[in-house]
């Protein structure tokens, strides 16, 4: 399309507003630059490379501690709900997903128990370590430690339970109590920021794999998958195998669940419109994108999606209006900026 349009004066224009356009989509909303996981030397020498490989998701599970000799059996049932729960999810999902079992208890009240944890993760080469207690009161205290991948306060701030956190830079982590029965739920949040851990990672395919162990998954959740893939695509991640065409189609996919939820989410409108004039379905593209400008008239990127989507239709007097509009909108931003 770019050759097409180059040696055109009156398109100069549409081709530099596309690549401001192309900066501020929202596929860059949640890309952070981070440091890679450290592991120690002697980690190193002791897990394989299938073990460490980031596409593949590990929760490793201790023995969790009875409060006396009389509730040995009740937290051995509770750590096998937990794992039997996992195990569902990944039948159902059939994510890569490998749980490792611990025959050593964390206490999560002693004051060594995020170092223990921290360090039985990085030789395990696990991403989340889940120990607890059985109490009297049939409530499980119950810690999960996820670390090693977040390293900028600015992700931090955006996940809602960084307190389950670890790592080298990070030491805030406190306890959190569950009941039992809540199991699914504490999963789901532990899915959701492992998934925003491994997106900041640049590991976008495992992200997207994480993501979509959540069992209720809202708009939130689909538009972050379709980012995810859409990230791992542009990143040529080889754990994600086909066709470029059947990719984009996941992507397409996963932003249908989020339109279909909220029919409001003009971002997931304007990236639908983005993949699908990518993928060459110019008429479902326009469609697209002009959702996502009746929901924000002042769409700045929208309006040049539109203008190109439109070029390629052919309609150029209604490409250049569009273009203009864009350039309009740009204009009075500018102005009240200043």
């Amino acid at each position: 399309m770019i050759k097409k349009i180059w040696n055109d004066p009156v398109w100069s224009k549409v081709i530099a507003a596309a690549i401001i356009g192309a900066v501020v989509t929202v596929w860059g909303l949640l890309s952070h630059q981070a440091t890679k996981r450290q592991r120690s030397d002697k980690a190193s020498a002791s897990i394989s490379a299938q073990q460490r490989s980031v596409n593949r998701f590990r929760i490793a599970i201790t023995d969790l501690q009875p409060v006396s000799d009389e509730e040995i059996n009740e937290a051995k049932q509770l750590k096998d709900r937990i794992t039997e729960s996992i195990n569902n999810r990944k039948e159902k999902k059939g994510i890569e997903l490998e749980i490792v079992n611990v025959h050593e208890v964390i206490d999560p009240l002693s004051a060594e128990s995020d170092i223990r944890a921290n360090k039985l993760g990085q030789e395990l080469g696990a991403h989340i370590v889940i120990s607890g207690r059985l109490r009297h009161d049939e409530e499980f205290l119950f810690r999960p430690y996820i670390y090693n991948f977040i390293t900028t306060s600015s992700l931090s701030d955006k996940i809602e339970a960084p307190s389950l956190i670890i790592g080298p830079n990070i030491s805030h982590v406190r306890k959190i109590a569950l009941k039992e029965q809540n199991i699914n739920n504490m999963i789901d949040l532990m899915a959701y920021v492992s998934a925003m851990a491994q997106y900041e990672s640049q590991n976008y395919y495992l992200s997207a794999q994480i993501m979509q162990t959540i069992e209720a998954p809202s708009a939130e959740h689909y538009f972050f998958i379709a980012s995810a893939l859409y990230h791992a695509i542009q990143k040529e991640d080889p754990a994600y195998m086909g066709e470029l065409s059947s990719k984009l189609n996941d992507v397409i996919k996963q932003l249908d669940k989020a339109t279909s939820l909220d029919s409001q989410f003009q971002e997931a409108w304007f990236d639908k419109a983005y993949v699908q004039h990518h993928r060459g379905d110019l008429t479902k593209a326009l469609l697209s994108v002009e959702k996502a400008i009746s929901l924000d008239p002042l769409f700045h990127a929208a309006w040049v999606e539109k203008s190109l989507i439109l070029f390629d239709l052919g309609k150029r007097k209604e490409a250049q209006a569009a273009i203009k509009r864009a350039e309009t909108i740009s204009e009075n931003e500018n102005r009240t900026s200043k």
